[in-house]
């Protein structure tokens, strides 16, 4: 367990308000870190939602480079960065789990009421505004009607798949959900159904199991798939290799400080992977993740 930070940057390098503001956040991240092994289960309480609360405020403010630079570099971030990537995947899988079972237990079976009980979740205009954001840069590759979208590691509370079929117009007529969970394809499938969208479908199925994802015109791969580099890579791969030439693959990404609640996408490898990358965005609101959105052109063709 980490107790106190040990830099190992050069700080004569640096200005001495950079080198105060990395080393006041470096032992933020470490006392949350030890909070966090303090609540082992991870389960929602307003303990842990307080936790976690102060972790995100902490992450998305705005940092200059070399701040985050000497954060990284510290060799107790370096060490923890992993596995608190780890407790906020599944951190955020425990609160999604528990707000999409208590819908289904509270709300009855009206739309209106599920609908209601869903605007609820803490975390829905955080949905709504990166939803918004990745329309707008799907819109601005892609200007044309989608119909028919994949959204790999879709979770227990199908936050974006919902928010995508209310905002895009047309709705695409169909937005397909995959997971590896059960529970998660359970709960979502059946608070879908409550909610009366049926463009909705539903796949029990881990990403490397998807055969065919040729019919898909847009394919996301949610932010909680992999979480180290190299895990992440091998997915994203294996995605490319089942989608069929000119479709868009959208991957959550994070920038900054940021990347110590999801992991950071290597935009420089995927042209490897047969991906020409079209947009980056980096928010720096409250919206946590980044947007990346490719093309699939073929090994042969990617370019960066």
């Amino acid at each position: 367990m980490c107790h106190a930070t040990t830099f190992t940057a050069d700080y004569s390098l640096h200005r001495p308000q950079t080198c105060s503001t990395a080393a006041r956040v470096s032992s933020s991240i470490v006392r949350i870190y030890n909070a966090f092994l303090c609540h082992p289960d991870l389960n929602p309480s307003p303990a842990i939602n307080s936790i976690f609360s102060e972790l995100v405020e902490l992450c998305i403010q705005p940092y200059d480079a070399q701040c985050v630079a000497i954060i990284f570099n510290d060799k107790c971030i370096s060490k923890l960065a992993s596995p608190l990537r780890t407790i906020c995947s599944t951190g955020e899988y425990k609160l999604e789990s528990h707000w999409a079972t208590r819908i289904l237990s509270n709300s009855g079976k009206s739309q209106l009421e599920t609908a209601t009980a869903l605007r609820a979740f803490p975390y829905y205009s955080n949905y709504l505004d990166l939803s918004r954001l990745e329309i707008s840069a799907l819109t601005t590759v892609h200007p044309e009607a989608i119909s028919t979208i994949c959204f790999i590691g879709s979770g227990p509370l199908p936050m974006t798949s919902l928010c995508f079929s209310n905002l895009m117009s047309p709705p695409p007529t169909r937005i397909h959900n995959i997971d590896c969970d059960p529970h998660a394809i359970a709960v979502s499938s059946q608070l879908s159904k409550n909610l009366g969208a049926s463009n909705l479908t539903f796949q029990l199925a881990d990403a490397a199991d998807v055969h065919d994802l040729s019919i898909f015109e847009v394919i996301f791969l949610a932010g909680l798939v992999g979480e180290t580099k190299d895990v992440k890579t091998e997915i994203v791969k294996n995605v490319v290799a089942r989608c069929r030439k000119g479709a868009l693959v959208v991957l959550r990404s994070a920038h900054g400080v940021r990347k110590l609640l999801y992991q950071e996408v290597d935009v420089g490898i995927l042209p490897k992977l047969g991906l020409e990358v079209l947009l980056v965005v980096h928010p720096w609101n409250h919206v946590v993740n980044s947007v990346v959105v490719c093309r699939v052109v073929g090994k042969e063709k990617a370019r960066l």
